[in-house]
């Protein structure tokens, strides 16, 4: 293996390049960094490319009450374009609902209408069972971790579906509709 130590570097013009053959390790100085200029121009395996996220809170009571075993989109929704198409990200959702008289509330995650993620059969980590038939209020998260597989814009949307008996809340007055997305370099 090959130790480039790097003390200086003289000008260097546009369109130049310095090229660390395989096996070889390029070290800066206590202090100096790598700066890019452009998206893209560095990135490492593992680390985060772009950060995204939107919340819907539109602070205030509302409700909208739904039958059991109905799947209810939310208002938040989230576009967001890879800068890489062999990226992968990672989603993280939040939606709150209350439930009266149902037993439990099933959440997930579309991608351009289409489930990624959630709750396809009740022992699902995206399912929550409280067991009573008590008023409740809660806040589903779901997480997924998907190929980017385009640079093309894609939209990411959360839905929640209540179920046994009773009806569920899409609730916009306590707890978060929210979606994050990270672009994770590969």
């Amino acid at each position: 293996m090959s130790i480039i130590n790097v003390n200086e570097i003289g000008p260097i013009s546009l369109g130049s390049t310095v090229t660390v053959t395989a096996g070889s390790t390029l070290k800066l100085p206590t202090g100096s960094k790598v700066v890019g200029t452009d998206a893209g121009s560095v990135r490492a395996p593992g680390t985060v490319i772009q950060f995204a996220f939107s919340r819907y809170d539109p602070n205030g009571d509302t409700y909208t009450t739904v039958a059991q075993d109905t799947e209810l989109v939310s208002d938040v929704s989230l576009t967001f374009t890879p800068k890489f198409a062999s990226s992968k990200l990672f989603v993280i959702t939040r939606y709150h609902a209350r439930m009266i008289n149902a037993n439990g509330v099933a959440y997930g995650i579309k991608r351009d209408g289409s489930n990624v993620d959630g709750m396809y059969q009740r022992n699902s980590l995206d399912f929550f069972y409280k067991g009573d038939q008590v008023n409740h209020h809660y806040t589903g998260k779901c997480e997924a971790y998907l190929d980017a597989n385009s640079t093309s814009a894609t939209t990411f949307t959360i839905w929640a579906s209540g179920w046994s008996g009773g009806t569920w809340e899409r609730s916009y007055a306590f707890g978060e509709h929210s979606i994050a997305v990270m672009e994770i370099a590969q």
